[in-house]
This record gives C-alpha cells, sequence and structure tokens, in this order.
C-alpha cells in the first residue's frame, strides 16, 4: 500500500510455450535417440590393445644387449689387466723378458771387437781383456736399461690418465642393461596406462552418457512452463469519486436538473415534457 490513497496488488499468471508445429517431429525423433543412446552399450572402448609392442629387431637387440651386458666385455677385462700391469711395474727392467736379449744383441758387435783386438794382440782372456769387455758391455746394458725404464715409466704416466676412462667401463655393461631395463619398463608403463584409460572410460561412460542425453532433451527444447507476476495499480479514493460522478449523471437523466421525480409516476424528459411510467 503507497500513499495517496493508492494500492498495488500483483496479479499472477500461468503460461506456456510450446515450439513450433514443424520441429516438434524432430524434436521428438532427438529425443527418442537420445534415450536409445543412453539405454545401449555405447560407446565403447577400443577392445583390443591401443599398445604398440616392440618390433623383433628390436626385441632381439634388447635381448643380446642384456646378454652381452651381464657376461661383460672380454676386450675391456684385458685392457684394464694390461693396464694395471703397466701401472704396476710389470715391464720395467726386472719385468721385460726381452731386455737381456736385446742388450746381448746391442753389445754384440762391441763384444766382437774386443774380443778380437785382445786375441790380435795375444791377450785374450786375459785381465786387461776382461775388464774392457766388462767396462763395454755394462755400459750398453746400463744405458739400454735406462732408455727402457724411462720408456715404461712414460708408458705408466699414459696409462694413468686412461685409469678413469677404463675404470668408467665397468659401468658400460650395467649401462647398457639399464637401458634395457629402462625400454621394457617404458613398455610395461605404456601397457599399463592403457588399462586405466579403459577402466576410466568405463566409470565415466555413464555420467557422460547422462549428461548428453539430459542436454539433448533438456534446455526448454520441447516448450517451457512459467507463472509471470505484474503489478496492478489502483486509486480506492479516485474510483470512488468516478462512481460517484457516474450516479449523479444517471440521477440528471432520470430526475432531470431540477433534481427527482415531478409527480408520482411522472417522468420529466429532458426537453421537460413529462412522461407516465409503465
Amino acid at each position: 500500500m503507497s500513499g495517496g490513497g493508492s494500492k498495488t496488488e500483483y496479479v499472477t499468471s500461468n503460461r506456456t510455450t510450446e515450439p513450433a508445429a514443424f520441429i516438434k517431429p524432430f524434436l521428438e525423433y532427438g529425443a527418442n535417440e537420445a534415450q536409445r543412446l543412453y539405454q545401449s552399450d555405447l560407446p565403447q572402448y577400443y577392445p583390443q590393445s591401443t599398445v604398440v609392442g616392440f618390433a623383433p629387431q628390436q626385441e632381439m637387440a634388447l635381448r643380446g644387449i642384456e646378454q652381452r651386458a651381464l657376461a661383460g666385455s672380454p676386450l675391456t677385462a684385458a685392457a684394464q689387466q694390461n693396464l694395471a700391469s703397466t701401472l704396476g711395474g710389470s715391464f720395467l727392467s726386472g719385468g721385460n723378458p726381452y731386455l737381456q736379449q736385446a742388450i746381448q744383441n746391442a753389445a754384440q758387435p762391441t763384444i766382437d771387437a774386443v774380443q778380437s783386438r785382445f786375441s790380435a794382440a795375444g791377450r785374450l782372456g786375459s785381465g786387461a781383456n776382461m775388464d774392457v769387455l766388462s767396462r763395454n758391455v755394462g755400459q750398453i746394458a746400463q744405458n739400454m736399461a735406462f732408455a727402457n725404464y724411462g720408456d715404461e715409466r712414460t708408458r705408466q704416466m699414459q696409462a694413468l690418465g686412461m685409469a678413469p676412462a677404463m675404470a668408467a667401463q665397468d659401468y658400460a655393461d650395467f649401462n647398457a642393461l639399464a637401458g634395457v631395463g629402462d625400454a621394457r619398463r617404458q613398455q610395461s608403463q605404456a601397457e599399463l596406462q592403457d588399462q586405466i584409460n579403459r577402466f576410466n572410460f568405463e566409470q565415466n561412460t555413464p555420467a557422460e552418457k547422462l549428461a548428453k542425453y539430459m542436454a539433448l532433451v533438456g534446455g526448454g527444447q520441447f516448450g517451457s512452463t512459467g507463472t509471470d507476476t505484474r503489478p496492478v495499480f489502483s486509486n480506492p479514493l479516485a474510483e470512488g469519486l468516478g462512481l460517484a460522478t457516474g450516479a449523479a449523471g444517471l440521477g440528471n437523466m432520470l430526475f432531470g436538473r431540477g433534481g427527482g421525480l415531478t409527480a408520482p409516476g411522472l417522468l420529466r424528459g429532458a426537453n421537460g415534457n413529462i412522461f407516465g411510467m409503465s
């Protein structure tokens, strides 16, 4: 209720909206198809595995790498043993089986020359002969042994620089084996993921089908119903005045401007004539 004698009332009316007649068969067909699809066993996951296995060549290569990694490399083992012998000094003078023969070969011309000279002088086998021979041969042996030691020490230092890389070869086979394991692990993971995807698909299919079904048959596609509420404004005071004014006008028409009946049973007309009332 507002001021000034006015009044507000609310009127509620129901309404129904339907789709056009020409579209109804298509909507009904769609609804029927949505229901059919919802009640069917569709969609279905691809029945076979979605993971491609190893090719025969890959499988053969993996088996070969695995077997070689487990057996180890004989070349690596031999190289490591030789390196260890070099680092240990096995090829220095005391461990060189060819050094004495090399010294003998190198000293032989000197021996022949010394012996020939002392033989010509008639002093072969004398103390002086043995002394000269010993000194000459000893010098040759010392020089060759020193050269051999220096060469072998150089090789030792070279081997020392190769040691880390050679030691790392111990892990080469294990790395190859780990690579085979990783390839098989990835294959197993792919197969497991295929099973997980299939499981998730089966779990989610009912809800997805229902959502699609409701989207196809819902949303007001087949019409809608609702209510409308509208305000209606009225003013009782104005209505009362309007009724009073209407009544006065009616009185003038019935009783004339002078007001009232002129005589019982008589009615004055607009021109002043008096008519009888039947």
